[in-house]
């Protein structure tokens, strides 16, 4: 304190080793009359150091002076490492920095004072620390995690300093070896696989030994390449992860080739896969043979048929794959309204077979379904076929055709018949009515039109009534001409009229020649 309340007093640095005692806040300084000023002495050695010998003076301006005499040691702060140097041994280089060999370094403060802590590595393309710069507080630990990730091949060694307290270090010496990776198939002609062919649902093996070539132990997936486009299941490996093979060591892996549909003969690329390194192993080649039969068509839609009438649709079997196949229909389940030809047969492997499935319903419907009609294949699953039609009446919208003539004699009329399809047409035409006729067959070119006669022979007067006929011409569209004839008599003309003259009372012999206008004999 200043005496008094008198004038102010000067502070000058004292003698003494400066480089291990520091004056706060300085060597110099005033005190206000009645007041006080806190000076504060720093000991602060960069080395074990002990301090002997060592004094300050505090001279007052105009007043008396103050000494003040030091003691004291400096020691190293009491730090443990778990390690001071670490050998990672062979590592893969060019590896992923997530993928890469750790270690643990664990610093405690055994010291009776906190200890502030800082990395002086500045991390390489070799290694790398983990640390941030803290303080360790007495009895207290921290980690530095240490990551090897060589760029090349080759020895890499590393001292890692820490910074204690800002004025002394520790130095750790990390080392370690760059090395390739290198998994091939132990024997050279297994670079390629050719696995038999098998039929679907049958299974081929394939063992297949790896061997580690590298210096330093692997652990690794096997799969296939990213680039396949083979369904699941179809081609796999046993063990296909987490396989562990040491230097030069050997281990064995599975492929199994599974198909269920024919497959022509393909190549894949089998790969392994460490932590993100891809590298080729082995290509495996392989097939499936198997009968594949389709339908060209699953539902057959057949429209309106007119009754008595009849239609027919083609379908189309393919043989697609590798073998001849059985088939056979159960004809018995599309009647009473469809048939199907041929019902049963063989289908060679490439070839296609035809079925015509014709449709002539029985009665009067306005939804004809039969569904599920199975075909049977051998060693294959059924293949469905689905039937639609109705069946319409006939339309009498047409006038009647009128027919006269005498009785025994005969009227001629046409029909006309349009086929606009593009397929020939051979027609049966059904005459009914006692006194018609008309051929049983016609043939209709395609895109043509033909006539067709129908003859009216009477035999028999129509006395009370005219005589009813009709003409139903079912065409293959399903559709059908359909006319009703009416006929009219006139008494039967005089075949001849005989004028002879010959004596009375003498025999004569006159000869008639008659013919039989009916299908039947006479008496």
């Amino acid at each position: 304190d200043a005496a008094g309340g008198v004038a102010p007093a000067d502070v000058h640095s004292g003698k003494g080793q400066k480089k291990l005692i520091a004056l706060k806040p300085g060597t110099k300084g005033a005190i206000e009359p009645a007041s006080t000023q806190k000076f504060t002495f720093v000991f602060c050695p960069g080395q074990k150091k002990v301090l002997a010998g060592c004094d300050a003076v505090c001279q007052m301006a105009y007043g008396p002076s103050l000494q003040f005499v030091f003691a004291g040691e400096g020691v190293k702060p009491s730090l443990h490492f778990s390690f001071t140097k670490y050998n990672f041994g062979p590592c893969f280089a060019a590896r992923p920095v997530e993928s890469c060999q750790c270690k643990a370094l664990t610093i405690t403060n055994n010291h009776s004072q906190a200890v502030s802590l800082k990395s002086l590595l500045s991390n390489s393309d070799d290694v790398s620390v983990l640390f941030k710069a803290c303080v360790v507080q007495p009895g207290r630990s921290k980690d530095a995690v240490f990551q090897f990730h060589p760029r090349a091949v080759g020895k890499v060694s590393v001292d890692c300093r820490f910074e204690v307290n800002g004025l002394s270090t520790i130095g750790v010496k990390i080392s370690g070896e760059g090395t390739i990776m290198k998994v091939e198939v132990a024997d050279p002609e297994q670079k390629q696989i050719k696995l038999r062919t098998v039929q679907a649902h049958h299974t081929c093996s394939q063992p297949v030994k790896l061997v580690n070539r590298s210096s330093a132990p692997i652990t690794f997936d096997v799969g296939l390449s990213p680039r396949a486009t083979l369904e699941p299941g179809v081609l796999t490996i046993k063990p296909h992860s987490d396989i562990l093979l040491g230097p030069g060591a050997t281990g064995t892996v599975v492929v199994t080739f599974s198909p269920t549909l024919r497959m022509p003969r393909f190549s894949e690329e089998i790969i392994m896969d460490c932590s993100g390194s891809i590298l080729p192993l082995f290509t495996v080649s392989a097939a499936c043979i198997a009968r594949e039969v389709s339908l060209d068509f699953r539902r057959l839609a057949f429209g309106d048929v007119v009754l008595g009438s009849a239609t027919s649709r083609r379908v189309t079997m393919k043989n697609s794959g590798d073998l001849p196949t059985r088939y056979s229909w159960d004809a018995a389940k599309f009647g009473p309204d469809f048939t199907i030809w041929p019902v049963e047969g063989v289908i060679e492997a490439g070839l296609e077979v035809q079925f015509t499935v014709a449709f002539k319903p029985v009665n009067l419907s306005k939804d004809i379904r039969y569904e599920d009609l199975k075909c049977r294949l051998e060693n294959a699953e059924a293949l469905p076929l689905n039937l639609t039609g109705a069946c319409v009446p006939r339309s009498t919208a047409r006038e009647p055709i009128p027919f006269q003539c005498h009785v025994r004699g005969k009227d001629v009329k046409t029909i006309q018949i349009k086929n606009p399809s593009t397929q020939s047409w051979t027609l049966r035409p059904v005459i009914e009515g006692h006194y018609w006729s008309g051929a049983d067959t016609i043939t209709v070119e395609p895109l043509s039109t033909k006539q067709y006669e129908v003859v009216y022979r009477p035999i028999a007067m129509a006395v009370d009534k005219k005589h009813q006929g009709s003409a139903f011409i079912a065409l293959p569209d399903g559709n059908a001409i359909y006319y009703v004839f009416t006929g009219a008599t006139q008494e039967a003309k005089v075949i001849a009229a005989t004028n002879r003259e010959w004596p009375c009372k003498r025999e004569h012999v006159e000869v008639f020649t008659l013919s039989n206008w009916l299908k039947t004999p006479q008496r």
